[in-house]
This record gives C-alpha cells, structure tokens and sequence, in this order.
C-alpha cells in the first residue's frame, strides 16, 4: 500500500487522539519536512495542469504526417494562404478604376477596411470552432466562402455589391486563415511549428506584395479588374487537397497588432507615390515594389529558421523594430525629387525589419500557453494582426485625406467635395485633365507631401513595438 504523505508531519507532532507520538530522529524529521503536504500537492498538481509551470516539462507534440502527404498539405495550405494575402492588397493599386466604373469615392476606404474588419469581427468564433470541431472541414467550406465572396466582386453591379462582397471574402479569407495556422500548429512539434511559421510568414509577404503587380497587370491590359475575381478560383481546388489531414498573458498580442500597423502602410502608399511622383503605370509601380517583398520574404524565412534552432526571440522584435523606425524616419522625409535608388533601399530596410517579426508572434505565444490553450492563443493573435491592419489603412487613409483636402481646396476653390476626392484619388494622367500645368504641378506636390506622411506611422508604430519588446523576459523557448 502507498503512505500519505501527510503521515510523516502529523506524527512528529502532539496529536490529541489516543495514539502515542511516534519519536522520530533528526535525519527522519528533515526528510518528513521535504514532503509536501496534501494542499501544497494539489497547488503543484494545480500549476501543472494550468500551465504555470515550465513549458519545456510540458509533453510536446510530434509530427505524425509525413512523407508525401506532408509535403501535399503544406503546399496547400501555403497556396491558400498566398492567395488570401494577395487578395488583401490586390486593390491597392485598382481603386483609382474601380471609382471610374462606379464613383461613389467615398465609400472607397470600406473595399479594403470591410474585408479587414468583417475578418477582425469574425476571428474568436471561427478560433472557437476550429476547437471544437474538425479542422479539414472548416478549412475548405471556410475556403469555399472566400471564393464566393471573390465571386460577387467579379460580378459586382454596383460600389455597394463589390463592399459586400469583400466583406465574405474577409470572413472566408480569416477562417481559411485560421485554419491554415491551426493545421500547422497542431500537426508539428514545437521547434518546427516556429520554422513553418517562418514559411507562412515568408508566403504572406510574397502575397501581399504580389497583390498589387497581379493587379497593376490586370488594369493595365485589356482585362479587366474583374478577371482578378478569377484568380480565387483557384484557393478551393487548393484547399481541398488538404483533405487528408487528421489534426487534432504575455503581450505577445499587443506586440502583433503594433508590427500589423506598419504593414499596409508602405504596401498600399509606396506603388501609389511611385504612380503620382514618377508617373508610372500601376504594374510598374508593383514592380518597383520587389524589394520591399524581396527582402520580407527573404528575412522571415531566416528568422523562421533560427529562431527554430536558436530559441532566442527577443533580439529579433528588438532589431525588427529599430529597422522600422530607421524605415519610416526617412520614407516621411522623401519628396517628389527623390531617386528611385534611395526609395528601393528605404523598403529594403523596412523588409528586412518587418521580416524579423513580422508574424513570429504567432509561434512565440503557442510556445508560453498549455497546449489547450493553443487555438485561443491564435485566435488572439489573429485579431491583433487584422486589428492593427485595419487601423493602419484606417489611419493612414484618413492622414491622407485630411492633409491633402484642404491644400487642394486652396488651389481650385471651385471644386466641389466629390470632385476634389475624384481628383486625389486619379492616378496617373488624371490631374492633366482637369487642371492646368501650374495647377497640376501645385496639387502634385500637395499629393505627394500627403503620402509621405502617412509613413510617419510607420515609425510611430515601430517605436511603440519596441517600448513593448523590452519588456519582454529575455528566455530561450526551449
């Protein structure tokens, strides 16, 4: 039979029953006193259970796929994933026609802000469900709703269709989401689960950034914006072939929603000052957007990869963060005359400071939770990054508009409203139209000093990232 624990103390003491104390010596006292109590057992037994106790004594997760299904499933989930990056950025560069089929400007902000926000609404319940029941299904009928929504913008009759469908898409697209950092998590052991994280990193930078060349090249051509509806086609024949799976408070959170704020800046804004101060067309204003994805892709892929071996994660939000702030001081500080040159270097530097922490919260707060805890963990994760995207469109469209309108207004007083928005919003040869050479000179550079400041938000963001990465413990993962 086992002894209580609890024998050993109550015997060296007085007991007020009728048992006789029982003399013990002082080597068997000090071994007694070492023994935890019953209440002090239930509080260690309580921590482990609740995840307080060390993560690395936690039992870890093994891969239990591999081979050729393996190799299958990832290469789904990573083409799923590229086209719902490109889909957030695609219309960065097709609004100016979008307003040309349908006016309306003013709704404009809500083709971007409705698929970021209705994803952002949307994300805890979609976290719960993929707790709760199987994660394949969700994941293709998640993906099957973001094709439908792509659906409804390709046939859109109207500005206020195409909002609606983008706000499916962004439902669709946050599930599909979700699930892809759900599968991966829970079907890769801990180290690994940091590396593919890099590879999802790496295949949402390429997406985004590609995002506005696939669309450039459409408005560019005799296509249409619709035919980029089309392209969505293809994510559910991609995500069905992930049918053989079987899956089954630090602050990291706050950290994610401030890098999600210097995202969409310099990928919606760059192409747009490259269009207005250089003149160029929109698939060569995405061209000249490669660094920034060049070297977003190419950091996220290293950091995935020794963070996975290193286990330090600290330094990387530290340097990520100092790298951002350089960025953004100096893109605020271009203007019309700039050189080419000096902007690839600028997004350079800001795709390598993205790409060192861009999304590697995702594989830090799986490792500091109980793995029951894991789908809460990145539901959180989610919304801080959809949250933070959302409010830096919102942001930096509304610095934008705020700066620009006014100026503008001085210069053709009579203008109504709608018609100075058509007016900031027409890339390209838009301004020769409506305005004479001095005129579109003057407004231009209104334009463009508009543009730059939306890139202090950049720096603000970065700064508020790193206040909050020093006080991170500095600890290895494992």
């Amino acid at each position: 039979m086992e002894s209580n624990p609890t024998d050993a103390p109550r015997a060296s003491s007085a007991v007020k029953d009728n048992r006789q104390p029982v003399m013990m010596t002082a080597d068997e006292e000090k071994a007694a006193a070492t023994v935890p109590t019953g209440d002090e057992k239930q509080d260690h037994d309580t921590k482990l259970e609740t995840g307080l106790s060390q993560p690395a004594k936690l039992p870890e997760r093994q891969r239990t796929i591999h081979g050729i299904k393996w190799v299958l499933l990832v290469i789904a989930i990573l083409s799923n994933l590229c086209f719902y990056a490109i889909d957030n950025t695609i219309v960065a560069v097709i609004q100016p026609v979008i307003v040309k089929d349908f006016g309306e400007v003013q709704n404009l902000p809500w083709i971007s802000v409705g698929f970021l926000m209705a994803g952002t609404a949307t994300a805890l319940v979609n976290g719960k469900l993929f707790a709760s029941f199987n994660a394949k299904i969700l994941y293709i009928a998640f993906s099957l709703l973001f094709v439908v929504g792509s659906i409804i913008c390709g046939a859109a009759p109207n500005m206020i269709a195409l909002i609606f469908g983008r706000v499916i898409g962004g439902v669709g697209g946050t599930g599909m989401y979700l699930g892809a950092l759900t599968l991966i998590s829970v079907n890769t052991s801990p180290k690994e689960t940091t590396e593919y994280m890099g590879y999802l990193a790496l295949v949402w930078g390429f997406g985004s950034v590609i995002g506005p060349l696939i669309g450039g090249a459409f408005t560019d051509s005799s296509a249409t914006w619709r035919w980029v509806a089309a392209l969505q086609l293809l994510d559910y024949s991609g995500a069905s072939r992930s049918a053989d799976t079987s899956s089954q408070d630090k602050g990291y959170d706050h950290m994610l929603f401030a890098v999600a704020l210097i995202v969409p800046v310099p990928l919606y804004y760059i192409p747009v000052f490259f269009q207005l101060a250089k003149g160029d067309s929109a698939l060569r204003a995405g061209v000249k957007t490669l660094p920034l994805i060049c070297f977003w892709v190419t950091s996220s892929a290293i950091r995935g990869r020794l963070m996975g071996k290193l286990g330090w994660y600290q330094p990387w939000y530290i340097a990520g963060s100092i790298l951002n702030i350089l960025a953004g001081v100096f893109l605020s500080r271009i203007n019309i005359t700039t050189s080419d040159a000096v902007i690839y270097g600028l997004q350079v530097l800001s795709g390598v400071g993205t790409g060192c922490y861009g999304q590697a919260g995702f594989a830090v707060a799986q490792r500091l939770v109980p793995p029951t805890d894991i789908h809460r963990a990145i539901s959180l994760m989610l919304i801080a990054q959809l949250t933070g995207t959302t409010l830096g469109l919102a942001i930096a469209g509304a610095i934008f508009q705020n700066v620009s309108l006014p100026r503008v207004r001085q210069i053709v007083p009579s203008f109504s409203a709608s018609q100075l928005s058509n007016l900031i919003t027409q890339i390209g040869g838009g301004l020769d139209d409506q305005l004479d050479e001095v005129q579109t000179k003057e407004v231009l550079t209104i334009i463009v000093d508009a543009l730059t400041d939306t890139y202090i938000l950049i720096y603000a963001a970065a700064a508020l990232s790193l206040v909050l990465s020093i006080f991170f413990t500095p600890k290895k993962l494992w």
